[in-house]
């Protein structure tokens, strides 16, 4: 209430139980800190020695690795001015949101970039695809194949198997007479 509310009073409330039972919550803001100046350190080492095993320098580089691990630095190095800026500007927690909304954006960027330069999507990945290795050494010739891919598309067709609540694969082998063409071959 107070970061949206600030002018509204507070009322005074009793309670049985600490709000703060490990009593950290005066420690919050400096741990904050203390973990976004570890990450920052972290970033400027691996910065640091990537720009020595490549021999660039950081600031102008065409290396897309030591670019990125730059842009990094700069992000944390943003939000560490960020959370300075609303610490110093806002009391009891208001303000907290910027932080909030950076590294928000920073996430988003970041995934995008990942997706987008990502091989994942150039390839299928769904589990239905059927070019598995087994299936490639089936015995069937292409006219069993396409006698049984018949069958099963009538099945799905005329008898609206789709709409069964015991739909399986062992019911739709049977349905079709899968079973029987594999064993009396």
């Amino acid at each position: 209430m107070n970061s949206f509310h600030p002018d509204w009073p507070l009322i005074e409330v009793k309670t049985n139980f600490t709000t703060d039972p490990l009593a950290i919550k005066k420690y919050l803001n400096l741990a904050t800190a203390g973990q976004i100046l570890f990450y920052i350190s972290l970033s400027i080492l691996r910065l640091e020695k990537k720009s020595r095993e490549s021999g660039l320098s950081v600031f102008k580089t065409n290396d897309d690795m030591l670019r990125s691990l730059r842009n990094m630095v700069f992000h944390v190095l943003a939000i560490i001015l960020i959370f300075i800026i609303v610490k110093l500007s806002f009391q009891a927690d208001r303000g907290d949101y910027f932080i909030g909304i950076y590294i928000s954006l920073f996430v988003m960027i970041t995934t995008f970039r990942v997706m987008n330069d990502s091989t994942y999507f150039d390839r299928s990945a769904s589990f239905m695809d059927i070019s598995i290795g087994k299936y490639r050494k089936s015995s069937l010739n292409e006219s069993d194949k396409q006698k049984i891919l018949a069958i099963i598309i009538n099945v799905f067709e005329k008898g609206n198997y789709f709409s069964e609540n015991l739909a399986s694969l062992e019911n739709l082998a049977k349905r079709s007479g899968r079973v029987n063409i594999m064993f009396h071959r």
